[in-house]
């Protein structure tokens, strides 16, 4: 039976122009050696009546690390006054199998920021086209 990480379950928002939410939740999976090959499907839910579809994925290593981006109108979330309101539900089972496991973890940060606006994390690649942050290889 494949079972979720302990506090591994991160799940981040943010308000997009078109007031709809971006959720990204990211979270590992662990499963036994007899299960590495086997097919899995993966689903999260963001508050009460907000469902992803299930995403089938094969268990390539005893532990995975899965991400998943789920887009939500403004209506299903609960006022921006209360984000602790938010959280995130992830359903793992083996294809065809009845039994699950499910973790739930509450909104960590939303943010209103606009795209511009985003600080850059190592590696990623500013407006002058060089990087900024993270290891460089050969001569500077």
């Amino acid at each position: 039976m494949p079972r979720i990480g302990d506090d591994s379950l991160i799940v981040r928002g943010e308000q997009r122009r078109d007031g709809t939410w971006l959720f990204t939740l990211r979270y590992v999976v662990h499963f036994e050696p007899a299960e590495v090959g086997m097919r899995f499907d993966d689903s999260v839910q963001i508050a009460a009546d907000c469902a992803a579809t299930p995403v089938a994925f094969i268990a390539c290593g005893r532990s995975v690390l899965r991400k998943k981006r789920v887009v939500v109108a403004d209506r299903a979330v609960p006022a921006r006054s209360a984000p602790d309101d938010v959280y995130a539900t992830v359903c793992v089972r083996r294809r065809g199998a009845s039994d699950a496991v499910t973790q739930s973890a509450r909104l960590r940060r939303i943010s209103a920021q606009s795209v511009g606006t985003r600080p850059r994390g190592p590696g990623t690649v500013s407006s002058d086209g060089r990087l900024s942050g993270g290891a460089r290889s050969g001569p500077s």
